[in-house]
């Protein structure tokens, strides 16, 4: 009789082992689920970014097209990512440029 108990507990110690493994599968399966919809939702984000960055250069050459001033400092640092040491320099010589310009008008008006 012993041999059958032993039998019999190495199947309910296989079936456990299997119900075991089959719920760890489960889990690693929904948690890549979560990792590739928290990817998603990242690079979604970062396209609307890139989008949101695009309009805006367009936007500022649709003035400066028109004539209506507009901010040239985008030029100067690639596209609006963070302001750098020469996109400052730019901002000064835009500056600068814009300041001789105005003195030239009013020293030959006078």
């Amino acid at each position: 009789s012993s041999g059958i108990n032993a039998e019999y507990m190495n199947k309910i110690r296989a079936k456990l082992l299997s119900k075991e493994q089959g719920q760890e599968r489960v889990e690693k399966m929904s948690k890549l689920r979560e990792l590739k919809k928290y990817g998603k939702k990242v690079q979604i984000e970062v396209q609307q970014k890139r989008l949101k960055e695009k309009k805006d250069m367009m936007d500022e050459m649709k003035k400066i097209r028109k004539g209506q001033g507009g901010n040239m400092d985008f030029l100067e640092n690639g596209g609006g990512k963070g302001e750098s040491k020469g996109a400052v320099a730019g901002k000064r010589n835009a500056k600068d440029k814009k300041l001789v310009l105005e003195e030239r008008k009013t020293s030959q008006e006078k």
